[in-house]
Formats: structure tokens, C-alpha cells, sequence
């Protein structure tokens, strides 16, 4: 019998020395796990009140978004703040026209893109220090005012 503290066994930096691949090794070598998915506040630059939701892996992502949904209302200054955070990115955004229009099949349709988002990382700061005391929406403490009805 085999002593099982002298018992070679193989390991990921000894499947080149085997000649298997990462397609051998595992079926599931294809895949990669999903990040997850966070939610990111479009903030108005000037007053700082919400534009929008976007849904998105990381901030670029939701930045490139952003452009190509609101390079037609002239948006370029870009503000994003993931959901429960205070943390701000912000992003400059811009879109270039293609030469040739790129067509794509998803879900048997055929999709054109006449142009190219590209959103550049500018800086990031907290919430707390980037917005005046003035202009800042006054929290609501819970009272609820009552409601009279006219007769």
C-alpha cells in the first residue's frame, strides 16, 4: 500500500508538465463567475440631484451608459455614486461617430451603432465635501405633516 504522506498529487502549476489544458482540466474552465451588479446614481452636476439609475458591474461601465444614452441632451460632465455609498466618480464622457455602421444580431435582431462612447476617469471624492451646505435637500426626520381635507 501506497504511503499517503509520499503520494504525489497533482497540482494546477503540474497540468503544464501533463500536457492538459485548461480545457481537459475542467469542463467549466470556459466559464468565469459573474461580478456582481451594483446600482449607480447619475448625479446633476450643478445641484447635485439624481438624473437616473443605471445597473452595472463597475462605474465605467455605468459611465459608458451614461454617454451613450445622454450624448442627445449634451451631458459630457459625468457624476456617479453607487447606491449606500458616498464615494463619487466622476467621469468625462464624449462620443465618436463610426465610419461604417456596426451591425449586430442579438435575440434574432439585427442592432446598428452609428457611434462609440468613451468615458474618461477624472477623479472621485465624497459626497459630504462636494456639495454646498445651500444646496443640500434637508433630510426628512420621520415627522409627516397632516393632511387636511377640503370639504
Amino acid at each position: 500500500m501506497e504511503d499517503p504522506q509520499t503520494r504525489h498529487t497533482p497540482s494546477s502549476d503540474t497540468a503544464a508538465e501533463t500536457n492538459e489544458t485548461a480545457e481537459t482540466a475542467s469542463p467549466d474552465a470556459k466559464t468565469r463567475a459573474k461580478k456582481p451588479k451594483y446600482t449607480y446614481m447619475l448625479h446633476d452636476p450643478e445641484d447635485m440631484t439624481s438624473l437616473g439609475k443605471y445597473v452595472s458591474t463597475d462605474y465605467r461601465y455605468a459611465a459608458l451608459k451614461v454617454v451613450s444614452r445622454w450624448h442627445k441632451k449634451g451631458l459630457r460632465r459625468i457624476l456617479l455614486r453607487r447606491t449606500n455609498s458616498k464615494e463619487i466618480h466622476e467621469f468625462e464622457g464624449s462620443v465618436t461617430p463610426l465610419d461604417k455602421p456596426k451591425v449586430i444580431r442579438r435575440a434574432g435582431q439585427e442592432i446598428m451603432y452609428h457611434h462609440k462612447p468613451d468615458a474618461k476617469f477624472i477623479k472621485a471624492w465624497t459626497f459630504e465635501t462636494s456639495v454646498p451646505a445651500k444646496t443640500r435637500r434637508p433630510r426628512v426626520t420621520g415627522v409627516i405633516p397632516e393632511v387636511t381635507e377640503a370639504m
